[in-house]
């Protein structure tokens, strides 16, 4: 049960990423602030229906600090907080995952800037450990589910005109894929709107407690809004 729990888990911190256009200029100093929020939209196929699963709609909502390190490294501090639920009855145990709240710590590398190239690549690697608001029969829990966890993932930036650009990210896991394409449009010279949407397809099978083979495809679609602004520290 702990492992159906934990992927089903996953599937929902997942569901919760949003995104804004990522800092292209990396000099030290540099600085950005995000903030968005969105909404997920979620369903779940079950071929075996057996534990039953429901995962639920809810609102996900991002902050991030991203600081330059050098002219292609930068860190990046991020929290997401999402209240999508998942029900798992097991052995007649239903348990209920309230909320999520995630910090992520990742570095990136920008490994083709706007200097050279119409397009900035940037690759993203570093360890998020969500932590959990878990409901179980009359009992209530709060706290981290499992060890720290490697993200790894790719972010592209296109700039249209002085004022718009398009980016686009990607993230790849062991259970599941995320694809995200969205808009930012600058309202001034160090802020920006962003609009977008990601899409997440989890795949995860596993055994649960009883032996029984249970194989899941848990999709969620999740437009989004949000703001960032720039500055130097």
């Amino acid at each position: 049960m702990k492992k159906t729990l934990a992927g089903i888990i996953l599937g929902l911190l997942l569901s919760g990423v949003i995104y804004a256009a990522p800092l292209t200029d990396y000099s030290r100093g540099s600085a950005q602030v995000d903030f968005g929020v969105g909404y997920n939209s979620g369903s779940a196929n079950d071929p075996n229906n057996s534990p039953s699963l429901s995962f639920g709609n809810g609102i996900a909502v991002n902050g991030a600090f991203t600081a330059g390190l050098s002219e292609e490294l930068a860190l990046r501090l991020r929290v997401l907080y999402s209240n999508s639920f998942s029900n798992q009855n097991t052995s007649g145990t239903s348990i209920t995952v309230n909320s999520v709240i995630t910090p992520i710590a990742e570095v990136l590398w920008q490994c083709i800037t706007l200097e050279r190239s119409p397009v900035a690549l940037t690759i993203a690697a570093g360890f998020e450990a969500p932590c959990l608001s878990v409901a179980s029969g009359n009992s209530s829990v709060f706290g981290p589910n499992y060890a720290p966890t490697l993200t790894f993932g790719l972010q592209a930036v296109a700039p249209i005109n002085e004022s718009v650009k398009v980016f686009a990210n990607a993230d790849f896991g062991l259970k599941a894929t995320i694809a995200g394409v969205g808009v930012s449009y600058a309202v001034a010279k160090d802020a920006d709107i962003n609009i977008g949407v990601n899409a997440i397809n989890y795949f995860p099978v596993y055994k649960d407690e009883s032996a029984a083979i249970a194989s899941r495809n848990i999709t969620s679609l999740t437009p989004y809004c949000s703001l960032s602004y720039r500055f130097m520290l």
